[in-house]
């Protein structure tokens, strides 16, 4: 009977300490949710890195299938890809002096100036 308030103000106090507990309720519930959500960003971020690290290794074993041959090459004899692509090179090149002076004489004809 003691502890029972009674009089002025008891109306103020008990609206106070029910802000108090809705406050205190919504920085708790707050937090948790904050904290939840930066854990699972966290957990995002750990498999994205993951695979990015997994991906990245993926492309460098294959560079280093892939140019091996620069840095591998023992032989003092070119390969015979290397002699290939010489060859297709030298083609190309010729190729394309043919098509210059073909564009050359077309040029003159139609009056531009090189």
């Amino acid at each position: 009977a003691i502890a029972v308030e009674r009089g002025r103000g008891t109306f103020c106090r008990m609206k106070c300490a029910l802000c108090k507990h809705t406050d205190d309720a919504s920085k708790d519930m707050f937090h948790q949710t904050a904290s939840e959500a930066l854990d699972s960003v966290s957990s995002i971020i750990h498999r994205v890195s993951a695979s990015i690290k997994g991906l990245g290794n993926n492309v460098i074993v294959r560079m280093e299938k892939v140019f091996s041959v620069c840095w591998t090459r023992q032989a003092t004899k070119p390969l015979y890809s290397e002699q290939i692509a010489k060859k297709k090179r030298r083609d190309l090149l010729r190729q394309l002096e043919g098509l210059s002076q073909v564009q050359c004489a077309t040029m003159e004809k139609i009056g531009v100036p090189k």
